[in-house]
Order: C-alpha cells, then sequence, then structure tokens
C-alpha cells in the first residue's frame, strides 16, 4: 500500500520506518510546500494540489501528517483539508490518532461551523459600527 506524506519543506517531520511497516505501507510518496503565509488559500498550495491529485487517480491508500498544524496553524484550513481528504475517500494519519473517511466528527463539527456563522452573519447585520452614542463592547 502507498501513503502520501504532507509536510513543510522547512520542517520535513516524517513517520519512521517502523510505522510505515507496522501500518502495511511499503511505499511513500513526500508531497511538501513551502508556506510562507497562513493565511494563504490552502488551495493554492502546490504540493498539496498534487498529493490531492494522486489520491484522486487512485495512487495513494492514505494521507500522513505528523501534526494537524503542518496542514496550518488557522482552524478553518485544517478543516478544509479534513473535509477534502474525506471527500477522497481516504484515512489520515497524524502522530496521536486517525481520521478515517467515515469519522462523521469532522462532517459535524463543519455543519456547526456554518451555522454558527450563520447566526454570526444573521446577527451583525443589525449592528451600525459608526454609531457614536453607542460605546458597549
Amino acid at each position: 500500500m502507498r501513503i502520501g506524506i504532507y509536510t513543510r519543506k522547512n520542517n520535513e517531520l516524517l513517520p519512521s520506518i517502523k510505522w510505515l511497516d507496522d501500518n502495511g505501507y511499503d511505499s511513500f510518496e513526500i508531497y511538501n510546500d513551502d508556506v510562507l503565509d497562513e493565511y494563504e488559500d490552502v488551495s493554492e498550495r502546490e504540493g498539496l494540489n498534487m498529493l490531492f491529485f494522486d489520491a484522486e487517480m487512485g495512487h495513494l491508500d492514505a494521507v500522513y501528517v505528523d501534526d494537524l498544524k503542518v496542514i496550518s496553524a488557522i482552524t478553518i484550513k485544517i478543516l478544509q483539508v479534513l473535509l477534502e481528504v474525506q471527500k477522497i475517500n481516504l484515512p489520515l494519519y497524524y502522530k496521536n490518532g486517525c481520521i478515517k473517511p467515515d469519522d462523521q466528527t469532522i462532517k459535524h463539527f463543519h455543519t456547526q461551523m456554518i451555522q454558527e456563522w450563520a447566526k454570526i452573519q444573521n446577527e451583525s447585520k443589525n449592528i451600525d459600527l459608526f454609531d457614536q452614542k453607542s460605546t458597549k463592547l
């Protein structure tokens, strides 16, 4: 079985050969990016796009990141990548566990975020940021 390892060029954190063997992976491909701006759209990352392309073509059986923060320090960007990995039906391993493609926790968290964002948008429609009378925060 083949696993795609996603990492950053400036700090490549890879699984051990023993870990690969213990989990049944006999080959791997490293995909890395040089992330200069955490706020940059993750869909613009060349290494991540190549990993997704290879996975969609059936060349990978799983994905590995040493730590979810390798994807991004920004939670919404991690969620974006986790949803994409689940969409292509691959498990995502990291040093503290594995997120299976059928794990509903990620989708549930995504739904909650959408609902909260809608609530914030709705409530903020009535806020007048230029109201000089109101000084309460």
